[in-house]
């Protein structure tokens, strides 16, 4: 991506007609408009009673009552920039603010914990002892290991620079092998796989590879590659190889979202105003399309409602399990949301 640069463009020319209101676009946005959820390997079942949904907008992080859609708060202000969320397996609340090079970190009752200095994070992931990963602009990817007194010591263990760039997604399987889609065209636009504490690839997926753009994880490992193309695919490979098992076409346009609801069917989400196809777990038929418009991340709750966030509508609708028909749409001080994601 580089989003954050074109939203800031989009909020000086727009703003006035309002957050919460339908806004349009008269250019052409790149893949680098929105925000991705850094790779998701399983949704773990939110409490409907406590979770929380949180929306990272052009000028905040608001935080929504679930399943209600109630606003809740604001987590505060920062620059007029995109940014990105990612929910800890702890609850703790992850937000990346590219423009002020730092992580901020709220807990259960979205109260602050910890800043932690980061030079442009782009994305972020964990594995499963609980070493996060951030993806700083394309170039490098810090990990970073629980702390003592803070969530996180705010010295890195393991800086990796070898055969990034340009790279927009990171994901960890459960046998800590740390995935990166380096999308930028003229890159290396490979995906380099590397091995727990190593700091050069152990392989590399090029097989089917199109300027690959997201990544998630099934529940059996497999890995999901996002190629923004041209062609846009979503290309398949077996856990912990780089044989390519199966490439999905049909209704991709572009993908800068991918993710699974709880029967392991793919929801991938298109650039621009191609929606959400959906795609039939273990046989990749396409089961139906959500027709938003400009997709900017995904989220299910326990239920299996989906959460999408519309960018240029300035909204977030709420699916129900198996539906292509929102059942809500949040608009309340929703501004050119980036990124979604559920807090249990």
């Amino acid at each position: 991506m580089n989003y954050r640069s074109i939203i800031a463009a989009l909020v000086a020319g727009t703003m006035l007609a309002g957050c919460g209101q339908a806004a349009t676009a008269s250019n052409e946005a790149s893949p680098s408009s929105f925000g991705v959820s850094a790779a998701r390997i399983a949704y773990s079942a939110p409490n409907a009673r406590t979770a929380k949904l949180f929306v990272a907008n052009c000028h905040d992080v608001t935080a929504y009552e679930v399943p209600t859609g109630q606003y809740l708060k604001a987590l505060g202000k920062a620059p007029d920039d995109g940014r990105t969320l990612y929910v800890t397996h702890n609850g703790q609340v992850l937000v990346g603010i590219d423009g002020g090079s730092e992580i901020r970190i709220y807990g259960s009752k979205k109260r602050r914990l910890q800043n932690l200095k980061v030079e442009n994070p782009w994305a972020m992931t964990q594995d499963l002892a609980g070493d996060l990963f951030v993806l700083s602009r394309g170039h490098a990817v810090y990990e970073y290991a629980p702390g003592a007194s803070e969530p996180y010591d705010p010295t890195p263990v393991r800086t990796i620079t070898t055969d990034i760039k340009g790279a927009t997604s990171i994901v960890v399987d459960s046998s800590g092998y740390l995935y990166v889609a380096n999308w930028e065209r003229g890159g290396k636009m490979t995906v380099p796989v590397f091995a727990p504490g190593g700091d050069s690839p152990t392989r590399t997926i090029s097989d089917g590879i199109s300027a690959p753009y997201s990544l998630a994880l099934d529940a059996s490992g497999n890995i999901y590659v996002g190629n923004y193309g041209p062609p846009s695919t979503v290309t398949v490979y077996a856990a912990g190889t780089t044989t390519l098992t199966h490439t999905i076409t049909s209704d991709v346009n572009e993908p800068i979202d991918l993710a699974f609801d709880s029967s392991g069917n793919l929801y991938v989400a298109n650039n621009q105003n191609y929606g959400v196809s959906v795609y039939a777990a273990k046989t990749f038929e396409q089961i139906r399309s959500i027709p938003t418009g400009s997709p900017g991340g995904l989220a299910f709750d326990d239920s299996g409602n989906l959460y999408i966030g519309n960018f240029y509508a300035n909204s977030v609708s709420v699916y129900p399990p198996g539906s292509s028909t929102p059942a809500q749409t949040i608009t309340q001080n929703v501004c050119y949301p980036t990124d979604v994601a559920i807090q249990q």
